[in-house]
């Protein structure tokens, strides 16, 4: 490389920090191409091969140093690194032939061209122009990080990868832990996070220990666990509640991507991610400090309900019990007007001097069992009626409708559907 002390020191200066840029584009692909997911065959060649092209710019570095060194010193070296360009070389070449075999891509061919040309040889038949050729691979490696970064970038920003499904789930408002059935913590969210920090005063390591925490009640001080609806309801200081759940996965990776690619509401995604056909926990905290809240107003009402029912019962049990007294004597008043006034008849009819009239005594003794059938023991709806009235204004419970029984029945039955039972 006699030729780089023919170079402007601007150019040489220019150089070193297109180096710099260069290995910091090529370490953004590499990061973006490990993590897109999932991880065939493909996408883990590819990523060997940007690290081994990032290699490629440190050598050109270290090629760049020690013309610089030279420069310094004034003293002309024999070509170096002559084995790690090789080794590159070669390494190169074979992950290029693996990725056309498996994508058929032929724009992967200059990457190659580019490695071959950094090579021993290639410095001995240039000479002095192989300054100029070192100067052109940096460039192409330069250009080649920054596209196939933002590339990689946009793969993992709209497909299915560890980063996306992360960056999904730190942006949900419910928190959710996935871990082992040891409870070795897989993937937590920063809702989570900051749940364990505010009840157990610290990020849990152990997704089991914590809901152990959380169903023995060791919590930091104004931390408060309750039972509600089959679930660990916890209050913070800040009078949030949050409802903590635990269920098992068991789910193939496979049918996890399809299920992603295909849902559009998060919340219905959390319960089928990847298991890999292994049993996982999920545990998930939502937020339900409006509903509790409610809840909390509701049951001194609920109680103040229940104690008027159990009255009102008691109050419909001697309703009951008078309207029966009633509707018996009702009854014995009937029976006896039915048979006093059929029986002084007959008296009658037996002491005229006339004699008896048979089909006269006939008519009235049918007429005594006529009666006597015609006796209802149904009770009377008014007087029924009334009685319910008095015994409602007695409790202070509010008036019947006005009107006779058949309009206050229809009211009631109209009103029926939109009661909510007991």
């Amino acid at each position: 490389m006699i030729e780089f002390f023919n170079l402007p020191r601007a150019v040489v200066y220019l150089i070193a920090v297109t180096l710099t840029i260069s290995t910091f584009a090529q370490t953004v692909a590499v990061v973006m191409s490990y993590y897109r997911y999932p991880r065939t065959r493909k996408r883990v060649i590819e990523t060997l091969l940007e690290v081994i092209l990032l290699g490629q710019i440190i050598l050109c570095s270290l090629l760049h140093m020690q013309a610089e060194n030279e420069f310094e010193s004034g003293v002309l070296v024999a070509p170096q690194y002559t084995a790690l360009r090789i080794v590159v070389f070669v390494a190169i070449v074979l992950l290029v032939i693996s990725a056309l075999v498996l994508t058929r891509r032929v724009r992967l061919l200059p990457i190659i061209i580019a490695a071959g040309l950094t090579l021993s040889l290639v410095e001995h038949i240039t000479g002095y122009a192989f300054v100029y050729v070192n100067m052109a691979v940096i460039a192409f490696l330069l250009v080649r990080g920054f596209v196939k970064g933002i590339s990689y970038y946009g793969e993992n920003k709209t497909g299915l990868s560890a980063l996306s499904v992360k960056s999904a789930i730190d942006s949900m408002i419910t928190g959710v832990m996935f871990c082992q059935q040891d409870g070795f913590i897989l993937l937590v969210n920063e809702q989570m996070q900051q749940l364990m920090k505010a009840i157990t005063g610290k990020t849990q390591r152990n997704g089991k220990q914590f809901f152990s925490l959380l169903s023995l009640g060791e919590l930091q001080p104004g931390c408060h666990v309750f039972w509600f609806e089959g679930q660990n309801v916890c209050l913070l200081p800040d009078g949030s509640a949050w409802m903590f759940s635990l269920i098992e996965l068991h789910l193939p990776y496979v049918e996890f991507a399809r299920v992603l690619k295909r849902e559009q509401d998060q919340t219905s995604i959390l319960n089928r991610l990847p298991s890999r056909r292994k049993k996982f926990i999920q545990l998930t905290a939502t937020d339900i400090t409006e509903r509790w809240r409610l809840t909390t107003e509701l049951e001194p009402q609920s109680e103040e309900l229940a104690a008027h029912q159990k009255e009102l019962r008691g109050v419909l049990t001697n309703l009951r019990r008078i309207i029966g007294e009633r509707e018996k004597q009702n009854a014995k008043v009937r029976t006896q007007t039915a048979l006093g006034e059929r029986l002084s008849a007959l008296l009658q009819v037996a002491r005229s001097e006339q004699g008896p009239d048979h089909e006269l005594l006939r008519r009235l003794s049918q007429e005594v069992i006529d009666d006597l059938k015609s006796v209802s023991t149904a009770s009377m709806p008014d007087d029924e009626l009334k009685i319910l009235r008095q015994t409602l204004a007695s409790v202070g419970a509010g008036p019947l409708p006005a009107g006779s029984l058949p309009d206050i029945a229809m009211q009631l039955l109209r009103e029926l559907p939109t009661t909510d039972r007991p």
